[in-house]
């Protein structure tokens, strides 16, 4: 949420940002429900065979070695103001593939997205937005707490992330092991 500090508080833009991250995420399943209602959803298998592959790939490679958009927000953008640039920063960051990719489940998101129904889907992408949304504020009304330096919740919030890799791995082989199982 960096950019040139102009009209609109800090606030303001953190409350910007955590609206805008859902509802990117939103959009973004809520975009790909409906290409999968008009051109055909794909079975459950093939989500549980993408999360499978997620988990093997997460096992054997880095998140920095996952396909990634280079395409960064203009800080021209700022111009708009604080509450504005963030609002479109955090829509942007939950559409989910213009940015880093947050993990190598993103996949399997995507191709439960391809699978579901709106009704199923959207949910999903909230929490998923939720998720992806909630450090932001954490961090920042934290560091405002403890003198505005970010740089050690960051590496603890870091690490806290890595040590929780594997229940994500978990997760991800649960919903392999759900949708590839005979029913």
């Amino acid at each position: 949420m960096g950019g040139y500090p102009r009209a609109g508080s800090w606030k303001a833009g953190l409350a910007a940002y955590a609206v805008a991250v859902p509802l990117g995420a939103v959009a973004a399943g809520s975009a790909l429900a409906g290409l999968a209602a008009l051109l055909g959803r794909a079975p459950l298998l093939a989500v549980g065979a993408v999360a499978a592959f997620c988990v093997l790939a997460g096992t054997t490679v880095r998140t920095g070695v996952l396909p990634q958009s280079r395409w960064q927000i203009p800080q021209s953008w700022a111009r708009l103001g604080r509450p504005a640039y963030a609002f479109l920063f955090g829509g942007i960051l939950g559409l989910g593939f213009l940015t880093l990719l947050s993990s190598v489940g993103i996949y399997a998101l995507w191709a439960f997205a391809l699978s579901g129904s709106f009704a199923l889907v959207w949910p999903v992408f909230l929490s998923f937005g939720a998720a992806r949304a909630a450090p932001v504020p954490l961090v920042a009304f934290a560091a405002r707490r403890t003198g505005g330096y970010a740089a050690p919740i960051l590496e603890r919030a870091g690490a806290l992330a890595q040590r929780a890799f594997p229940l994500e791995l978990a997760v991800l082989g649960a919903v392999a092991v759900l949708c590839l199982a005979p029913s």
